[in-house]
């Protein structure tokens, strides 16, 4: 019983012991980061909802996803 409450006791103070001389590290930072920060832009519900106009057919060059909606279907193009 003696040695277990002396490995126990010993334990304890080997952890308290690495834990304090653990503080005494210092930072040596050699690295700087950079992040964007986006800022929200307000627009109003009526400039938003702006309603949508058709054109007329042209050939399609670089097709993106395609959109199924209600009973049309949508297809962008990348970049236009």
């Amino acid at each position: 019983m003696k040695n277990k409450n002396l490995v126990n006791h010993l334990l304890v103070f080997l952890a308290i012991l690495s834990l304090s001389f653990n503080s005494c590290l210092k930072d040596d930072c050699s690295e700087e980061r950079f992040f964007l920060e986006y800022e929200p832009i307000y627009v109003q519900p009526e400039d938003f909802r702006v309603p949508v106009t058709t054109e007329s057919p042209r050939e399609m060059e670089t097709t993106g996803k395609i959109y199924f909606f209600n009973d049309m279907i949508f297809i962008n193009e990348l970049y236009k």
